[in-house]
């Protein structure tokens, strides 16, 4: 019986304890809907973009009549508020909250660009593309740095929608990649839809089609960067192609295909033989003169001393001697008579002049010859044709 009193009396007490809390909480809210916004805490997610600042909320807010220390909290509709920022173009979301402080909380989650589209055409602005392919607008108040793809144009099929995708892979593995970030600048996606990749060095593009087993396609370009290009000159291919299995072939200004095949087979020996033949030097048909370090024996040219008048008292004394070599043996000296004879016609010219006479001396005499002494003139300079182009000199 006393337990039954009991079991009666806790449920009339809880029957009373409703209607009392009921009212404090209605006491409560009509007390804090009289209060003012004390404050506003505007706070952003991804900070590290400026699309939209706390200036941009404040006036908002100042548009919607909330300032704080001046709107009573029962002024604010915090739904509906939400739903006016979220129509921002750059705010992806926004959640707001009222804290036991009478102070107004805004969180605010920007929209997160990958990449940045800058159409070929006149009648499209530039604009950016998120994780999704959804398309963020161009903004003049912040400028992210963001790997640019130049497009010509792309529509909303399912086509396009694919290119997007890529774009925006290729873009995150770029990001991702220290090397490749500084050595990619631009993505092109050309007229027929194949994406194009430009290094920051060389004139040349690279051409990987789409994104599928795009860490294959690269790496086999740093291997190609690393070994290929180290033999062969930067500026020797117009295009890259990597869009084929174990291969890449390059293209050349001249149209001539050139592949690099990790896998020799038959029919890629023969292009490789191509790219040897065509990268060694061949014999240039042009006027081009060959200089060769051929030393030539200087012509003795006649030597007229000056002042003989003074020298008149001094003749030379000429001692010349002659020998004919016939079989390896010496036939004799030169006659002395003609010697004096044409010394005596020197000094009645007054001008001395020096015949020198090619002097034959068989290797195993040890005699020893007097030859006169001849003063010998200054050696001329030979004339050399310069070489200006030329695959055989090599400019040091």
């Amino acid at each position: 019986m006393k337990q039954k009193i009991k079991i009666i009396g806790k449920k009339i007490l809880s029957l009373l304890s409703i209607p009392v809390i009921i009212g404090a909480f209605v006491f409560a809210h009509s007390i804090s809907q009289k209060e003012l916004c004390k404050d506003i805490l505007i706070h952003f997610e991804n900070n590290e973009h400026s699309f939209v600042t706390n200036e941009n909320i404040i006036g908002l807010l100042n548009s919607k009549n909330i300032h704080q220390q001046k709107t009573k909290l029962s002024e604010i509709d915090i739904q509906q508020l939400e739903r006016q920022i979220e129509e921002n173009e750059w705010i992806k979301n926004a959640d707001i909250y009222i804290d036991a402080n009478h102070v107004l909380n805004i969180n605010i989650l920007q929209k997160e660009p990958n990449i940045r589209i800058q159409p070929e055409n006149d009648f499209e602005d530039p604009y950016y593309l998120d994780n999704n392919a959804n398309k963020i607008p161009y903004s003049s108040q912040y400028i992210p740095n963001l790997p640019i793809a130049t497009v010509y144009e792309l529509s909303y099929s399912s086509q396009d929608l694919a290119i997007k995708r890529d774009l925006v892979k290729i873009a995150n593995f770029l990001k991702a990649d220290t090397f490749w970030s500084a050595a990619i600048t631009q993505i092109v996606v050309n007229r027929s839809g194949q994406i194009e990749l430009t290094p920051a060095l060389g004139k040349y593009t690279i051409l990987i089609g789409d994104a599928d087993r795009l860490d294959y396609k690269m790496n086999k370009l740093f291997e190609f960067l690393q070994q290929g290009l180290t033999t062969i000159k930067w500026d020797k291919y117009d295009e890259i192609d990597l869009r084929f299995d174990k291969q890449i072939v390059c293209r050349n200004l001249r149209g001539e295909l050139f592949s690099n095949d990790p896998i020799e087979k038959p029919s890629q020996r023969m292009i490789t033989a191509n790219l040897i033949e065509n990268t060694q030097p061949k014999e240039i048909k042009t006027n081009t003169t060959i200089v060769s370090a051929t030393p030539v024996t200087p012509k003795i040219q006649k030597v007229i001393p000056k002042n003989i008048e003074q020298k008149k008292e001094e003749a030379p004394k000429i001692k010349a001697t002659q020998q004919v070599k016939k079989n390896d043996e010496v036939v004799g000296k030169a006659n002395p008579i003609k010697q004096e004879k044409e010394i005596e016609k020197v000094k009645s010219k007054e001008i001395v002049i020096v015949k020198p006479k090619e002097i034959a001396v068989k290797q195993e005499s040890k005699k020893n010859i007097e030859t006169p002494k001849i003063e010998k003139p200054k050696e001329t300079k030979k004339e050399v044709t310069e070489v200006k182009q030329s695959k055989f000199f090599n400019e040091n």
